[in-house]
């Protein structure tokens, strides 16, 4: 039956790839790029339960490591193309993360030693785009010498009015610290997991940046570790609104939880979506969901970057995935 739709689905896969949303990752630490793991593709990643949100399925170490001292400055290189690291449009948040090599990554590892959201009106991508690219942050001083897995996190909100509509933009690089001290960095927390982000519908991934004009922002995540210079004024500390915001969203995260979910439960009895009911509102995210699921997180894991489904999964944005996924179970 979906055959009949494939000449329209071809013509509407090729009008948005034609359009295609500046996706972008870090491609480099300090100008070198042997540290960075190989990242099949620049597509975001939408379920914030989803394993790719780790490293983006890059589970083997890089090339290389880069080297460098504790406290030391560096300089993430985000990139789409020459002409801009990533779409301005993309706007959100910037955080950067460490985990002991030995960890792998797996269980609560990870802990923040970089986070910028919005500051005076001004969002962290706006300061990345600005800079051609070049995000700086500062290692912790008093970081433990050893092996590390850094990963950077990019996330774009201009579609995160409903549920699986933030981007999130993932890489890691393996690093070794030098000096520093003997500090065990806190809290650390499972990526994905609850302490990070506890759904689809967390006030930080599920939020309007237009309407109404927002003032403040949570950043996914625990706070800044206690090792990170959290007075710094570099982007590595954030800012000291944004601390003071994490901390507060922290200590009522479970009454806010229950309060947001309330809320939405109230709201779904009576809304009604261009139209669609609520059963049939649920059964389209769920068609869309199980399309990324199925194809394009497989495809990401699997198959080369310029093959078709390569290049349909990270260039046709998603809410077009879910128009062409229901025009071929039409």
């Amino acid at each position: 039956m979906w055959i009949s739709q494939l000449p329209l689905v071809l013509l509407l896969s090729a009008v948005m790839m034609s359009l295609a949303s500046c996706h972008t990752n870090m491609i480099s630490i300090n100008g070198n790029r042997g540290c960075v793991r190989h990242f099949p593709n620049n597509s975001p990643i939408t379920d914030v339960n989803s394993s790719l949100m780790k490293c983006y399925g890059a589970a083997e170490p890089a090339s290389s490591r880069c080297s460098f001292a504790a406290g030391e400055t560096l300089w993430l290189k985000y990139y789409h193309s020459d002409s801009q690291p990533v779409d301005p449009s993309h706007k959100g948040p910037i955080a950067v993360y460490l985990a002991s090599a030995e960890s792998k990554g797996d269980g609560a590892s990870w802990f923040k030693i970089a986070e910028k959201g919005l500051t005076n009106g001004q969002w962290a991508v706006d300061e990345l785009v600005a800079n051609r690219g070049d995000w700086k942050i500062t290692l912790p001083s008093n970081l433990r010498a050893g092996n590390y897995i850094l990963r950077s996190e990019l996330l774009a909100l201009h579609s995160a009015g409903q549920e699986f509509g933030a981007q999130f933009y993932v890489g890691c690089a393996d690093i070794t610290v030098t000096g520093g001290g003997d500090a065990d960095c806190s809290p650390k927390v499972e990526i994905p997991g609850t302490q990070w982000v506890s759904g689809p519908s967390d006030e930080s991934v599920k939020v309007n940046i237009y309407w109404p004009p927002i003032t403040s922002y949570k950043i996914p995540g625990p706070q800044l570790a206690s090792c990170a210079a959290a007075s710094d004024t570099d982007n590595n500390s954030g800012n000291n609104n944004n601390n003071n915001n994490n901390n507060n969203n922290n200590n009522n995260n479970n009454n806010n939880n229950s309060d947001s979910d309330e809320k939405e439960k109230n709201k779904d009895k009576d809304n009604k979506i261009f139209q669609v009911d609520r059963e049939e509102l649920e059964r389209m995210i769920g068609l869309r969901r199980q399309f990324y699921h199925r194809f394009c997180e497989k495809a990401v894991l699997e198959l080369p970057a310029d093959s078709f489904m390569g290049n349909f999964c990270s260039y046709v944005p998603p809410l077009a995935q879910q128009i062409l996924l229901l025009l071929l179970l039409k």
